[in-house]
């Protein structure tokens, strides 16, 4: 399948940047949804028209998806927080309804590829040796977080959509790194090791992949894929230890020694999101990501392989494009290492 013109929803974020970047390698026409006020400077200098609007807006929505044979859906929340479950699921069940009725109102619409995450792939079944999860595996992660409990009901809902009758794909990426993380959603990983400020860490299974292939992965998917099916976009099968040596590896830092167990590191995460809460700030220590870990497993990629012709490429070579980006947008000095 063939497009002309796409509309990116969270294109200032990394993967929606990627996407952006993915189709213009294609020579698609692009337009980037962008909330009123947001920053956009990772646009400047790309042939990309920028849209104002929200998907809280379903006017500006219907203005956006005008046009366009292609909507990438890379704009769901990423909840910091532990608190306010109930407000942010609100809030995204509404978005996710607004994005579904622009969808059924577009006249020239082809293909929506929905941007999930591979926590919503379930644990593999009890068998006879370990092995890594798959778009199949459907037991569910049991974890109330606001980051899980989102996910798992935008995809839900994404699904519904599709056996509906909407032209809809789902990609689960999984832990991404890579430049254009303007959002610093990574960095608040790989920064701290940079820095020396990462004295510890917490053990558990990764699958890290470059964002780039995560991109390219969403135009195969839209290309290539079946309507209602979900393909995890994912790259290596590590651990999070082994993932930090290499970052430290590329960085010229020190990487953590200490072995910091789930339930203290779940302690200390929740006395930073109290404090976050009495100040107004970001967390320094967000529970989402050490249940992230908690959970963390290997992932196999052979659907997306089989299906899309996706191909991850080497890992090592997104953590220096990363560390070169924080370089670049002043988030580390010029002279740390890369």
């Amino acid at each position: 399948m063939m497009f002309s013109r796409a509309l990116i929803l969270g294109a200032t974020g990394m993967i929606g940047c990627h996407a952006v970047h993915a189709c213009l390698r294609r020579g698609l026409g692009v337009r980037a949804l962008a909330r009123p006020g947001s920053n956009t400077s990772i646009l400047e200098g790309l042939d990309v028209e920028v849209a104002r609007g929200d998907l809280g807006d379903l006017p500006s929505l219907g203005a956006a998806f005008a046009g366009c044979d292609l909507v990438v859906h890379a704009a769901a929340p990423y909840p910091r927080r532990h608190y306010g479950k109930a407000a942010l699921l609100r809030a995204a069940d509404a978005g996710m309804s607004h994005w579904l009725a622009a969808a059924k109102a577009s006249d020239r619409l082809r293909r929506l590829v929905y941007v999930s995450s591979a926590t919503t792939i379930g644990r593999p079944e009890p068998v006879a040796a370990p092995r890594p999860a798959r778009e199949s595996d459907t037991t569910p992660i049991d974890d109330s977080t606001p980051y899980f409990s989102l996910k798992a009901m935008l995809e839900s809902r994404a699904r519904a959509a599709a056996e509906a009758g909407l032209p809809l794909v789902i990609v689960n990426p999984t832990f991404c790194v890579d430049e254009y993380d303007d959002h610093r959603t990574t960095a608040q990983l790989l920064l701290p090791l940079a820095r020396g400020m990462l004295p510890a860490y917490i053990p558990g299974l990764l699958n890290a992949v470059p964002t780039r292939d995560v991109g390219e992965g969403i135009l195969l998917a839209a290309e290539r894929g079946r309507s209602g099916e979900r393909y995890i976009l994912g790259g290596e099968n590590t651990t999070s230890g082994e993932f930090l040596d290499r970052c430290a590896r590329v960085s010229g830092a020190k990487p953590p020694r200490v072995a910091l167990p789930v339930g203290p590191a779940e302690a200390i995460s929740r006395a930073t999101e109290l404090l976050a809460l009495l100040t107004g700030t970001r967390p320094l220590f967000p529970l989402t990501g050490v249940r992230m870990i908690k959970h963390g497993q290997h992932y196999d990629t052979t659907k997306a392989a089989s299906e899309l012709g996706y191909s991850p490429t080497a890992l090592d070579e997104a953590i220096r494009r990363a560390y070169a980006w924080y370089r670049r947008r002043g988030f580390l000095p010029p002279s740390e290492r890369s």
